[in-house]
């Protein structure tokens, strides 16, 4: 790739455009209407809408307009991507504020299941989330691009030995100030503690919180394990970068810097 190449991708690359009447439909379709008139959340690029029998909540400091920009905020990857959102009998998707979706998402709750998002956490391109009954995302955690999140295992299993049927459907919790790296898989049963980098590629599928992990720790592999602690994730939302100390801290203590 030529360095006019590079430029043309990461300052001139086509960015989505509001898509007018998606956003009309469901500001008017999962928000109060009280709420719905100041059009809140914004939808960028291309949607597709499967079922629409549930509610979005907001706080109320957030009732502004283009508070939520979905579809918008990507990370460059992907410009083409559909987003997709099926929300079915009583489920909710509980917002905090300025909570981030980019291109591609696809979002099913299935009836009475409930999707908790916490402020300033996202959701990267091509996220796929499908939820039976809760799975909660802590405040400033990011869910980066191709990473899955599910409820349940999709089919029984059968225990020859016992006669048992292993259960599939178990709640999903992911703490604060989280980094999950793309491609990484969040079975049933998941819960991770506050402030952990996963690693690409890895599997989350137990009780991390049992595991009693230190905070600021790295894990990964497929099931993901404990490969490093004393990391620490930069962001200019939660810490003030001085660059001229990058390097010098760098060499004393691991650092990894994510801009978000």
């Amino acid at each position: 790739m030529t360095i006019i190449q590079f430029m043309r991708v990461a300052f001139f690359r086509p960015m989505p455009k509001l898509n007018i009447w998606k956003t009309i439909y469901l500001n008017y379709k999962l928000l109060p209407i009280k709420q719905a008139v100041h059009f809140p959340i914004h939808l960028y690029g291309k949607w597709n809408f499967r079922m629409m029998n549930g509610t979005i909540l907001i706080p109320t400091n957030q009732v502004k307009c283009g508070a939520y920009k979905f579809g918008f905020d990507t990370a460059g990857y992907f410009t083409s991507l559909i987003n997709t959102l099926s929300l079915h009998t009583d489920s909710t998707i509980e917002l905090g504020e300025e909570v981030r979706i980019g291109q591609g998402v696809q979002i099913c709750l299935y009836p009475k299941a409930v999707l908790k998002m916490g402020s300033f956490s996202s959701l990267g391109d091509n996220v796929k989330i499908v939820d039976y009954q809760s799975i909660i995302i802590g405040k400033r955690t990011g869910i980066t691009w191709d990473c899955q999140l599910t409820y349940f295992n999709s089919h029984f299993i059968l225990d020859s030995a016992t006669n048992k049927i292993f259960t599939i459907c178990k709640p999903v919790q992911i703490g604060d100030y989280c980094w999950v790296c793309n491609k990484t898989v969040v079975m049933p049963g998941t819960k991770l503690p506050n402030r952990i980098i996963v690693a690409s590629g890895s599997l989350l599928n137990r009780d991390y919180v049992k595991l009693e992990l230190p905070e600021r720790s790295l894990i990964g592999g497929a099931p993901a394990k404990l490969i490093k602690s004393g990391l620490l994730l930069y962001s200019k939302h939660l810490f003030p970068i001085d660059w001229l100390k990058i390097e010098i801290l760098s060499v004393d203590c691991p650092v990894i810097w994510h801009q978000r």
